[in-house]
């Protein structure tokens, strides 16, 4: 690929297997960063992907299709379009058991660090599975919700993000929401007229990004603990900022710069305890400068 248009820091390089492989992406890594999951086609030309994941830097492939991977924990359970997959190690190699989700649950979106809670929807609505029982998130909400679909979940499964839409004076309104075990949903901080959404929680449940929806011009956000939110960016700015990631203690938000014709402009990261963004490059040399101090 080319590199200006898909940049990326390579900070280890992943095994590839014995045979030829190209086009290897990445669909998730989990939180305590041991397994990367993603997918690798035989074709140079992209004819055939199948999914494989990467334990601690090397490849194994599990043989699904590629369309078929959404998120692995830090137990190496992987969480598939239509089952669970739990890894055991038998005469020196890995098996999996797999296990089906209960009749209705669909469209997985994440799993928490232990692998016993997954992200999904049920009948329309956004749900988690625990392996025994299903959860509507939106049961007691007290208002009529048209549609819901919650996208992240923290590392213990008590926390989940999304967005939700609802009826207000006969008219939908979308807004980000947090759903909290034993707390139910909070609706998050959005502007009179704006339209918000959450993509992704910390691990820890505290720090939530997303971007906001102005008159059709869409700026980057993030929630803080409180769920006030933060808007990077405005309308009359030359240049595009879009949130990708957030270190698990939420102290560190990862971003992409673009100017107004969509030329990369670079990768950033968001300090959310004093605002400050700085280019990837110059973050990891100040880390550097800082060795052992966790980053979350």
């Amino acid at each position: 690929n080319d590199p200006m248009e898909y940049p990326h820091v390579i900070l280890r390089d992943l095994e590839f297997s014995d045979y030829p492989t190209y086009n290897n992406t990445v669909c998730d890594v989990s939180a305590n960063g041991q397994y990367i999951l993603g997918n690798s086609s035989y074709d140079q030309y992209g004819g055939y992907y199948h999914s494989v994941v990467w334990n601690n830097l090397k490849i194994q492939d599990y043989g699904y299709p590629a369309d078929y991977c959404i998120a692995i924990s830090d137990t190496g359970i992987i969480s598939n379009r239509n089952n669970i997959l739990v890894p055991t190690e038998l005469d020196g190699r890995i098996e999996y058991q797999v296990i089906d989700y209960p009749l209705g649950f669909e469209d997985p979106r994440a799993i928490s660090s232990d692998g016993t809670i997954v992200l999904g929807r049920f009948e329309g609505e956004a749900a988690i599975w625990d392996g025994q029982q299903i959860v509507n998130l939106m049961e007691g909400i007290g208002f009529n919700v048209l549609f819901s679909d919650a996208t992240s979940i923290s590392s213990d499964g008590n926390v989940a993000v999304g967005v939700l839409g609802y009826e207000e004076n006969g008219e939908q309104t979308n807004r980000a929401f947090k759903w909290i075990k034993d707390d139910g949903v909070h609706l998050l901080e959005c502007d009179f007229g704006d339209t918000c959404y959450a993509w992704k929680v910390s691990a820890d449940g505290k720090v939530a990004i997303g971007d906001v929806d102005r008159d059709g011009h869409f700026n980057a956000a993030w929630w803080d603990k409180y769920g006030e939110i933060h808007v990077l960016g405005n309308q009359a700015s030359n240049e595009t900022i879009s949130l990708h990631a957030v270190s698990n203690n939420g102290s560190y938000i990862f971003a992409e710069k673009r100017d107004n014709t969509g030329g990369f402009l670079g990768i950033f990261v968001l300090e959310t305890k004093t605002g400050i963004m700085q280019p990837l490059q110059d973050w990891l040399m100040d880390i550097s400068n800082l060795f052992g101090e966790p980053l979350g």
